[in-house]
C-alpha cells in the first residue's frame, strides 16, 4: 500500500524530527529460553530438534542445537510452555508448564538418557527459581495480583510499589495528562513512581514492546485495563540497551493474548458517598459531598473465528524466523504431484508510506523559492521478502531478505521564476 501526504503548518518540525526515531523496537515484553543439551557424561550434542509449545495456543516453533549444543528459542508471549526433544537412540525428555514470564531470559539445560523411544522423562511445573541469563534487577507483578489484590480506581500501576526500591509519588503532578482529582491518581503510584531514589521524569514505560511513556511526567500515556493485563514488570536496576533511554525505572506491561478456549468477565465496581467514611475535619453535622463512581465492562479472549479461518491450533504472529510452520509440509515423492494447491501460502504484505514537507516563499508575483523535504518509506517498515517455501530442508519458513530500499530521505530546494 502506498499513499502520499502533503503536510503545511506549523507541525512540519515536529513532524520532521519525529520520523527520525526508529520505526521498530526490540520486542522486550516477549520471552525466550536459552540452554544446552547434553548426554549422561556431560557431552554436548549437536543438531537435537527441540520443539516449545505455547500450551494456551498448541502452536510450536523448532529450532536446533549447535556445535555447542546450545540452542535459543526467542520471541515467545509470556505464558506456559511445553518443551521437548527426542534425538533418535535416547529417551524422549518433556518439560510442561514452563512458565515464561515478561521480558524473562529462561535457562533450560537438558540432559538426555540413553533408551527406547517407549520411555519418556517428563517433568512437570518447572519454574527457573534464578535469573542467570542477564544482571537486570526488577519484580514481575503476576496476573492473580493484578487481578486479587485491591485497586483504588482499578489503576493498576499502584501495584509498581510491590517491587523492591519503588516508591510511588501520592500526588497528581501539574501541567500532565494526569493532572485531577480521581482517587487512584491521589495514591501511591497512581501517578507517577520513583525508583532507588531517581527522579519520577527518569521512567519509561513500554506497553506490548512501544514506548508509552507521557514526556511530561514519565507516566502512562494509555493505561490499559486491569481486565485486559497479563502481567507487568518493573525493572530498577541494570535494564538492557533493548529498553532504551530510562535511567530510572522501566515498566514493561504485556496484555493477555488468547488461546484455544474462550475466557471472559464482567465486572461493575461502585464507589459512592455512603460507603465512605467523612473526612476528618469536616463538620459532622454537614452532608457529605456526593460521590459517585461506577466502573463496569466485559472482557472476552479466544481463538479468532472467521468464514474459512479457524484460530484454534494457530497464532497470527508469524515471525521472519517461522513464517509458516514447516512441519505441515512434506516434499512429494520425485516425478509425482503434490497436494497443496498453488497460491496457499501469503508472503508478507506491502506496508510503504512515502510523503514529503513543503514551504514556499514568495519575492514578489513571479519568483518563488520551494524547500522540500521527502520521505520515502518514511516509517522505515522493512519491506520482507518470499519465505523459504522449499519443503523438507533447513530454513524452510524463514525469511532473510527484504525487497525495497529501507527509509531514504532527500532534501530539495527549488527556485522557480
Amino acid at each position: 500500500m502506498s499513499r502520499a501526504i502533503l503536510l503545511t503548518g506549523s507541525a512540519m518540525l515536529a513532524l520532521f524530527c519525529s520520523f527520525f526515531a526508529p520505526a521498530l523496537r526490540a520486542q522486550v515484553e516477549r520471552a525466550s529460553i536459552v540452554g544446552k543439551i547434553s548426554d549422561a557424561t556431560g557431552a554436548a550434542m549437536a543438531g537435537v530438534e527441540v520443539t516449545v509449545t505455547n500450551e494456551a495456543t498448541n502452536t510450536s516453533i523448532h529450532v536446533s542445537s549447535g556445535d555447542a549444543g546450545a540452542f535459543t528459542a526467542v520471541n515467545l508471549i509470556p505464558g506456559s510452555y511445553s518443551v521437548t526433544a527426542s534425538p533418535k537412540g535416547f529417551r524422549p525428555v518433556a518439560f510442561r508448564n514452563f512458565v515464561l514470564q515478561v521480558g524473562q531470559s529462561a535457562r533450560l539445560d537438558i540432559t538426555m538418557e540413553l533408551g527406547n523411544v517407549e520411555q519418556t522423562v517428563e517433568v512437570t511445573g518447572a519454574i527457573p527459581l534464578l535469573q542467570t541469563e542477564n544482571a537486570s534487577v526488577g519484580q514481575v507483578i503476576e496476573r492473580a495480583a493484578v487481578n486479587a489484590l485491591p485497586l483504588n480506581g482499578r489503576n493498576f500501576v499502584q501495584l509498581a510499589i510491590l517491587a523492591p526500591g519503588v516508591s510511588g509519588l501520592d500526588y497528581a503532578q501539574s501541567g500532565t495528562i494526569n493532572t485531577g482529582k480521581r482517587p487512584d491518581e491521589l495514591r501511591p503510584g497512581g501517578t507517577a513512581l520513583q525508583a532507588n531514589g531517581a527522579l519520577s521524569q527518569s521512567n519509561a514505560v513500554l506497553l506490548d514492546g512501544i514506548d508509552n511513556t507521557e514526556m511530561v511526567s514519565q507516566t502512562f500515556v494509555v493505561r490499559p485495563a486491569v481486565e485486559g493485563i497479563q502481567e507487568f514488570k518493573v525493572l530498577t536496576n541494570n535494564a538492557g540497551a533493548e529498553y532504551s533511554r530510562s535511567v530510572g525505572a522501566v515498566v514493561v506491561v504485556t496484555t493477555k493474548s488468547g488461546g484455544n478456549q474462550f475466557h471472559g468477565s464482567f465486572f461493575e465496581f461502585l464507589r459512592n458517598e455512603k460507603l465512605d467514611a467523612r473526612n476528618f475535619f469536616a463538620r459532622t453535622d454537614a452532608p457529605k459531598p456526593p460521590f459517585k463512581l461506577n466502573q463496569y465492562g466485559a472482557s472476552l479472549g479466544g481463538p479468532v473465528l472467521l468464514p474459512k479461518y479457524n484460530g484454534r491450533n494457530r497464532t497470527l504472529n508469524q515471525n521472519i524466523s517461522q513464517w509458516f510452520n514447516p512441519t505441515a509440509f512434506a516434499a512429494p515423492p520425485a516425478f509425482t504431484w503434490g497436494t497443496l494447491g498453488r497460491n496457499s501460502l501469503n508472503a508478507p504484505r506491502l506496508y510503504n508510506v512515502d510523503f514529503s514537507i513543503s514551504r514556499k516563499f514568495r519575492f514578489g508575483e513571479a519568483r518563488e523559492l520551494q524547500f522540500r523535504s521527502e520521505f520515502f518509506n518514511g516509517l522505515n517498515h522493512p519491506q520482507f521478502g518470499l519465505p523459504n517455501a522449499t519443503a523438507g530442508v533447513g530454513g524452510a519458513g524463514t525469511i532473510t531478505s527484504t525487497q525495497r530500499a529501507n527509509r531514504q530521505i532527500q532534501f530539495a530546494l527549488r527556485f522557480s521564476y
